[in-house]
């Protein structure tokens, strides 16, 4: 049976993908941000980061399941007030709202950088926490204060910790990495065989329907189960395109230095967890939402 839903975020990257899949399968999908009213939804209230408790109280009163997925990600400059005000805070004050309000799940969606930037060890649940930027520190300070908050109480919390997120309208460093793409210049990634887990996001609709469907707390990291190179994302991009790859080899070790650990380090993770108490099956590969994006005009 459909749930009834309050999700924030439906007109970010996540929520454009996520939303069509959620009415889809029967969900009474409301949504909630100062964008305009996506299709298909029971209702769209505008409200956000700084709506009173009370108006967020109301939105949330008979609903199933609170999905947050909106956050300030990739925008340059952000002060470290504002990105913890909408990290964080927001996040504390919807999971307190929502058990209030007898909410039986919210789901967060965190960041796999609150693990830190990634090695030669594959990233998992138990991998210590070593946030190396102010989006994955207010992301795990988010994920501790909803802990504390929602500890004992009616709202079950489920926090997802997703890497870079592959599909068309990615932002971040797959937009840059587009960018580069476009360029008809031959771009240095040849040699480069690191390893990297991304999640397409086919693979982070299935993630969430299998959560909807078989709901337990926890923190879970996701990923689709090919990591790939930075050469190969690349080369998708531009197949997307129409264009060849146009590569050329730089040595690695000195790429790293110039690119750094996002574009050419290892960064593998490992879902298993996620796949086993949820049955959930992971993506084979990132590549087809790679070269969807690449595609796009």
């Amino acid at each position: 049976m459909g749930m009834r839903i309050l999700m924030t975020g439906a007109g970010g990257f996540l929520g454009r993908h996520l939303l069509p899949r959620l009415l889809a399968e029967g969900h009474a999908v409301t949504t909630a941000g100062r964008g305009a009213a996506p299709a298909g939804v029971v209702a769209h209230l505008r409200l956000d980061a700084a709506a009173p408790q009370a108006a967020w109280r109301a939105a949330l009163a008979g609903q199933d399941a609170l999905l947050h997925l909106a956050a300030i990600a990739h925008r340059r400059g952000t002060p470290a007030a504002e990105m913890l005000a909408v990290n964080r805070d927001w996040p504390l004050a919807l999971g307190r709202a929502a058990a209030a309000c007898g909410v039986g799940r919210m789901l967060f969606v965190g960041s796999v950088g609150v693990h830190g930037p990634g090695g030669a060890a594959p990233v998992t649940e138990a991998s210590a926490f070593a946030p190396q930027t102010a989006y994955a520190e207010a992301k795990l300070a988010a994920e501790r204060a909803l802990r504390g908050a929602l500890a004992g109480g009616p709202c079950a919390l489920l926090v997802l910790r997703p890497p870079l997120v592959a599909g068309p309208g990615a932002p971040g460093n797959l937009a840059r990495l587009r960018r580069l793409a476009a360029t008809p210049w031959p771009l240095p990634f040849g040699a480069l065989a690191n390893r990297r887990s991304l999640l397409s996001v086919e693979g982070f609709g299935t993630a969430v329907a299998a959560a909807l469907r078989r709901w337990q707390p926890g923190a879970y990291v996701l990923a689709d189960a090919g990591p790939v190179s930075t050469a190969q994302i690349v080369a998708a991009l531009r197949e997307g395109m129409g264009r060849p790859a146009r590569l050329f080899g730089l040595p690695p070790a000195l790429l790293r230095r110039l690119a750094g650990a996002q574009l050419a380090g290892d960064l593998v993770v490992d879902a298993a967890a996620f796949a086993r108490d949820f049955g959930w099956r992971a993506e084979a590969s990132p590549l087809e939402a790679l070269r969807r994006l690449g595609a796009e005009g």
